[in-house]
């Protein structure tokens, strides 16, 4: 009976393939019909079922023009996941397919993919096959040119050893950007034949790669050699391999030139006078002995980015540029007389780079006729134009920093992502906080991302102000930080929204007596507003509870323990604040709490993240809400309740005709884009229905939430 099925299952197999047009691969567990007037399907070595029509294979697009009529299909990914050895069809219902979009094939377990090029405009968008990790083979068949291959396409394939490109590139490989970036096996790369200008970012962290050639009778103007590639005029060295080799003819080190990961203990880099520029990002992710930069005309950004050096000596132009050396490892940073300032650096984007002061330093050297820095107490010190001393830079990798009584003001990001510290101690005689130059923002990450990180003693003459004063993010994201002192002289302590936010672990703020603003009571730190005297919360500490007086609860109680967990708001308190929507920030985001009620008559709140991210919380009961709080800048993204697990119970004291009138006036002004009441809901799988009052006010009745609907209302 088993051999009586299989045959027959043979022989459809022998009838399809007769019928269909078909791309096969005599290795592959596909085969791809590229017709879909029929469902047809094969089986694999394992005898899996395998569906040969495309359209059961892949997600696909058909993009038509005007009038209607079919001008080609993009491939958006696969349909059938357990597809392992693919091959892209060059039509469906004899319309071309064109384009791989960004990220069709990301993170899948896809071994081989092949590409035909019937068409010569054939575009591979970013990130295709980003993440394919067991992806070893990319064949391009039925053709030799396409159109272009976007940005880190193939990054992360770590199984891949060997890529050729189609002959002909129609557009420039600088659209190539990291587009085998952490390729770690990658060991060989043959370009088109028509490549005349290089991309070396292509090969970020490509700590393999051997060979980089060219098509065999390639019209190219570059010269390649075994380890480097060289501008026809040779003054430009665009892309190197294998090891560091600068011939003497070269003037210009292209942007990643050497990005690929070269890694030698006994290599030494000098560039010296002979090399007018440096460019971005040339040497980084290298590991190497030692680094020496002298009287080079021009140094680009990031130029050591994520390198590791034992040895780096500078002394060139006038100017540190902090920038230069953004997530490096330096045992020893020596300092040369030539040196009389720093400047720094704000990055390019709102990633990390932004904040480009962000290195590892083991020791530091200032050679003694050096009028400009000095080291003192583990810090490298900048004697600014004799006019004040800045701590530039931390190192020494200690658990206990003291600045020295001589500085007056702390450099952009000094502590920035160091996990080592953990108590920090500044003199009086500290008044100001830099920010990053050319930043839009007052931003400084001084003391952010520190995990370890579990005190901090402030100057008590920190300057008042947003311009030298506390900065956005200074103190940020330190899930250990447990006590802090506000100074005497802070009148705010968070004029910027960003702040002391994020402190899961404070136990204890400190605030000297007298103090004009600030005060503790009931492990809050309060703040009166001295024009209006306002009362409000700027920060709790774990086991607070609300103090009198209190009228609004404001964004500051994030991440906090309340001394009771059923968190009961007083009848004073009429809004909880909205920060700025962010999934992070508002008041009672994280906080845990296993209950919430309020007892206002009337209450507004905000339109997104009211509560989120509480694994303890089972029931809600809210007054009427008499406004949502948002912004047009904000809409059309969060919910206002948010991964609430064991949720179970949601009551408000509002008849359905005031609950469709509110979301109505909230759709109206922009502040929500919600029609269906479900829809404030998200990853709370135990809350099904709302408890609400009838029309008469004197009863509770249950309502599913997909019933709360204003369509018809919009």
């Amino acid at each position: 009976m088993k051999k009586n099925k299989l045959l027959s299952a043979a022989l459809l197999f022998v009838a399809i393939a007769g019928s269909c047009s078909k791309t096969t691969n005599s290795n592959s567990n596909t085969v791809i019909s590229t017709s879909s007037s029929s469902s047809s399907s094969s089986s694999s070595s394992s005898g899996e079922i395998i569906p040969t029509d495309a359209k059961e294979l892949f997600e696909l697009t058909l993009v038509t023009n005007g009038d209607g009529t079919p001008t080609r299909y993009e491939i958006n990914g696969l349909k059938y996941k357990n597809l392992k050895n693919v091959v892209i069809p060059s039509e469906i219902d004899k319309v071309p397919v064109k384009i791989i979009t960004s990220s069709a094939f990301e993170n899948t377990d896809i071994e081989s993919v092949a590409i035909p090029l019937v068409s010569s405009d054939f575009d591979i968008k970013s990130d295709a096959f980003k993440n394919c990790k067991k992806l070893t083979k990319v064949e391009f068949i039925s053709g030799d040119t396409i159109n272009i291959i976007r940005s880190n396409a193939f990054e992360g394939c770590t199984s891949l050893k060997e890529f050729v490109f189609p002959k002909t590139f129609s557009s420039s490989l600088a659209n190539c950007r990291f587009m085998f970036k952490d390729c770690t096996s990658l060991e060989k790369v043959v370009l088109p034949a028509n490549t005349n200008t290089t991309e070396g970012s292509m090969f970020y962290n490509c700590p393999n790669l051997k060979i980089v050639t060219i098509h065999k009778g390639g019209s190219s103007n570059l010269i390649f050699t075994d380890n480097y590639i060289l501008s026809s005029n040779k003054t430009t060295l665009e892309v190197g391999w294998n090891k560091v080799e600068i011939p003497s003819t070269v003037k210009y080190i292209d942007s990643y030139a050497f990005c690929c990961g070269i890694s030698d203990d006994t290599l030494d880099i000098n560039l010296t006078s002979s090399y007018y520029a440096v460019r971005d990002n040339a040497f980084a992710n290298i590991k190497c002995n030692s680094v020496n930069i002298s009287n080079v005309s021009t140094i680009g950004k990031y130029i050591f980015e994520n390198s590791n050096i034992k040895k780096l000596t500078l002394n060139y132009s006038n100017t540190i540029l902090t920038n230069l050396f953004y997530k490096a490892h330096i045992g020893e940073f020596n300092i040369g007389n030539l040196l009389t300032s720093i400047a720094f650096n704000k990055g390019e984007t709102s990633t990390d780079s932004e904040y480009s002061i962000y290195m590892n330093i083991d020791q530091i050297n200032v050679v003694s006729n050096n009028q400009y820095f000095y080291t003192s107490n583990n810090f490298l010190i900048w004697n600014e134009n004799n006019n004040r001393k800045i701590a530039a830079f931390e190192y020494g990798n200690k658990e206990e920093y003291y600045i020295p009584n001589e500085v007056q003001a702390i450099g952009p990001n000094l502590f920035y992502k160091n996990n080592t510290v953990k108590k920090v101690t500044m003199s009086n005689n500290v008044t100001t906080f830099i920010r990053l130059e050319n930043s839009s923002s007052y931003v400084s990450r001084t003391f952010s991302y520190c995990d370890n990180l579990e005190e901090i003693v402030f100057s008590n003459n920190i300057a008042d102000n947003t311009v030298s004063g506390f900065t956005q993010y200074g103190v940020c994201n330190l899930p250990k930080l447990k006590k802090f002192n506000v100074p005497l002289n802070v009148t705010n302590i968070r004029p910027l929204s960003s702040s002391f936010d994020v402190l899961p672990s404070l136990e204890e703020i400190v605030v000297p007596a007298g103090h004009k603003t600030y005060k503790i009571e009931n492990r809050c730190l309060t703040y009166t507003n001295p024009t209006t005297n306002e009362k409000t919360v700027h920060l709790v500490c774990n086991g607070w509870s609300l103090p009198a007086s209190i009228t609004k609860l404001s964004e500051r109680f994030n991440n906090s323990t309340p001394a009771d967990p059923d968190l009961v708001l007083p009848k004073e308190i009429t809004e909880i604040v909205a920060f700025n929507l962010s999934a992070t920030r508002n008041a009672l985001t994280n906080v845990k709490i296993r209950s919430l009620k309020t007892k206002a008559d009337e209450i507004t709140i905000p339109a997104t993240y009211l509560l989120a991210n509480n694994d303890i919380i089972t029931s809600i009961e809210l007054s009427k809400i008499n406004s949502l709080i948002g912004s047009a800048k904000y809409v059309y993204q969060y919910e206002l309740l948010y991964n609430l697990p064991l949720l179970e119970e949601f009551k408000l004291k509002m008849t359905l005709e005031e609950i469709k009138d509110l979301m109505k006036r909230s759709y109206d002004a922009k502040v929500s884009k919600f029609t269906n009441f479900s829809q404030f809901i998200a990853e709370c799988p135990k809350l099904k229905e709302l408890t609400i009052l009838d029309e008469t006010k004197n009863y509770w009745i249950k309502c599913a939430l997909s019933d709360i609907d204003i369509s018809d209302l919009i």
